[in-house]
C-alpha cells in the first residue's frame, strides 16, 4: 500500500469514526504521533471538507458517488447533478482555503490556488448548455464533455497543490522526526 493511499484511508477512517461516535471519545488519539494537536479543528474544518471534496469530485466525474448507486436517473438529472457537484467541488476547496487563512508557510500558494478556483468557478457555464423545451417548459442540461473534463482535471490539479501545502504546513500530518509511516500503516492494517 502506498503512503498516499494509506493517508487517504486513515483520514476517511478517522472522520467516519468521528461522525458515527459524536457523543463518544474520538477513536483516534489526536495527541499521537501522526495528527496535529489541533485535532478538533483539523477534523471539522480541514479533514471533513477534504472528504466532501473527494465525494463532489466523484459525482462531478460520473454523476454518482459509487458504481452501485441508483441507475434510474435520467441523463438530464445525472447531468444536472454533475454540474452541481462541480460547483460544490470548487466551493468546498475555496472553503478549505478560507479555513486555513492562518497558514503562513506558502500563503502565496494558497492565495494563488484560490484565484485559479475563482476563475474556473466563474466559467463553469461554459461547460454546459441549458436547452428549454417550449412545449413542456422543461430544462435539459447538455454537458460539453471535453470542456467539463478539462475543468475537473484543472480543479484536481489545484486540489493536489492545496493538499500538498496543507501537509507541508503540518495541518494534516504533524512533522516529527522518527515517525515511522510503515509501522503506523501496518498497525492500521492489522486492526482491520
Amino acid at each position: 500500500m502506498t503512503n498516499k493511499l494509506f493517508i487517504y484511508i486513515f483520514i476517511i477512517y478517522t472522520i467516519m469514526k468521528t461522525e458515527v461516535h459524536l457523543n463518544k471519545p474520538l477513536a483516534v488519539d489526536l495527541e499521537s504521533d501522526i495528527f496535529n494537536v489541533g485535532g478538533g479543528f483539523v477534523i471539522y474544518n480541514i479533514l471533513k471538507p477534504m472528504v466532501q471534496i473527494d465525494r463532489y469530485e466523484m459525482i462531478a466525474q460520473y454523476g454518482e458517488e459509487t458504481i452501485d448507486e441508483d441507475k434510474n436517473l435520467s441523463q438530464n438529472s445525472r447531468n444536472l447533478r454533475r454540474i452541481e457537484a462541480l460547483d460544490r467541488y470548487i466551493s468546498t476547496l475555496i472553503l478549505l482555503i478560507s479555513n486555513t487563512k492562518f497558514v503562513k508557510r506558502n500563503r502565496y500558494g494558497l492565495d494563488f490556488a484560490k484565484q485559479k478556483l475563482d476563475f474556473i468557478y466563474k466559467h463553469i457555464p461554459m461547460t454546459y448548455k441549458i436547452l428549454r423545451d417550449e412545449v413542456s417548459s422543461e430544462e435539459h442540461y447538455v454537458i460539453d464533455e471535453v470542456w467539463f473534463r478539462k475543468f475537473i482535471d484543472q480543479v484536481r490539479h489545484i486540489k493536489d497543490e492545496i493538499y500538498s501545502i496543507l501537509n507541508r504546513s503540518g495541518l494534516i500530518f504533524r512533522r516529527k522526526e522518527g515517525l515511522n509511516i510503515s509501522k503506523i500503516e501496518q498497525d492500521f492494517i492489522n486492526r482491520g
